[in-house]
């Protein structure tokens, strides 16, 4: 997944390219296109139960007659995700998707990132869920798949990243010192680098970008020491430095280019600010929470507004949930919203 997707959630967008699988551990991975929505969706179970009629009392000053009738059983709640069904489930929902793409779906790039990576999205979920460093929450999972469902078009394993219903569906059990493959291996507290479990980084020192993986939770791995952001300062042409820790706090000063600003955090006007919700002031994109998009009518500023359905008007392509925008106008994206 290309880093645009993957770093959007920890605030740090448009400034590595990186394979999914590295978090700074040494996994292998691919790149997809991002998907736009968060929404939530759940399955439910069918249940019932036997209707219990009431009895009739009678007291010396009057007779009440009681009623009799079935009584409605609340709905029960879905059946927890297992261990070994959640990367088929996965598997499975990325294949009907992909199934539903069009010939118009065909000719875009975003179809060509979704047949490439589909391929290698179970053995890499297959992977973390094996790992003997991870345990696995079925709560978390429940909700994660429920979401991904919903919001269907290009979602596989490496876009989950993106969704905030996957964070913490495994959390790390490696030591500092242990030898890692992925992100989500080490314990909390502890970030990847260079195939190990380290605490996070002083000022200068090099970081690693997504330390939590994809299926970690973010606030559990920081890479850098408080105060400090991971950054990897632009090199051009494609090309980007070592990432390393530097200065970046909430109200600090920051430059929009090298965005040392903290996860969930961007560059706005010269100071790191927290991402802004619907109705914020925005200059662009990374300025606007997840499930959110920067919509500028005219002038350098504009306010953050929910992300539209296929159908609705739009702008351009980060205004859209399916992430693709054509004529003005919001299009479904293999089956997505």
């Amino acid at each position: 997944m290309h880093s645009k997707a993957l770093l959007a959630r920890s605030g740090l967008v448009f400034l590595l390219v990186a394979s999914c699988g590295n978090e700074g551990a040494g996994g292998a991975g691919s790149s997809s296109a991002a998907p736009r929505s968060s929404a939530a969706a759940s399955t439910t179970v069918a249940a019932s139960t036997s209707a219990k009629p009431t009895t009739a009392s009678s007291t010396s000053a009057s007779t009440a007659p009681a009623t009799s009738g079935a009584v409605s059983a609340a709905p029960a709640a879905a059946a927890a995700v297992t261990k070994e069904a959640f990367c088929d489930r996965l598997e499975k929902m990325s294949r009907a998707n992909f199934a539903k793409c069009t010939k118009e779906d065909e000719n875009t790039v975003s179809y060509l990132n979704f047949k490439k990576d589909i391929d290698g999205s179970k053995a890499e979920c297959d992977k973390r869920i094996a790992s003997t460093h991870v345990e696995f929450h079925p709560d978390v999972a429940t909700a994660c798949l429920a979401a991904a469902e919903k919001r269907g078009g290009d979602t596989m394993f490496f876009t989950l990243s993106l969704f905030p219903e996957c964070e913490g569906v495994l959390t790390g059990k490696a030591k500092e010192g242990d030898a890692v493959t992925f992100g989500e291996e080490c314990e909390a507290g502890l970030t990847p680098l260079k195939g190990k479990c380290h605490k996070p980084a002083a000022a200068n020192a090099e970081c690693s970008f997504m330390a939590g993986g994809v299926l970690g939770k973010t606030s559990d791995h920081p890479s850098c020491e408080a105060g400090l952001s991971c950054v990897a300062r632009d090199l051009g042409e494609g090309q980007t430095a070592t990432p390393q820790c530097v200065k970046g706090d909430v109200g600090a000063p920051c430059t929009p280019l090298a965005n040392n600003c903290p996860p969930g955090s961007s560059c706005y006007q010269g100071k790191c600010r927290v991402f802004a919700d619907v109705g914020g002031d925005c200059m662009g994109p990374s300025d606007c929470r997840f499930g959110t998009a920067c919509h500028i009518a005219g002038g350098a500023f504009g306010k953050c507004e929910p992300l539209k359905k296929a159908g609705e008007a739009c702008d351009n392509h980060e205004a859209c949930i399916s992430g693709n925008c054509r004529g003005k106008k919001c299009m479904s994206f293999c089956g997505s919203e």
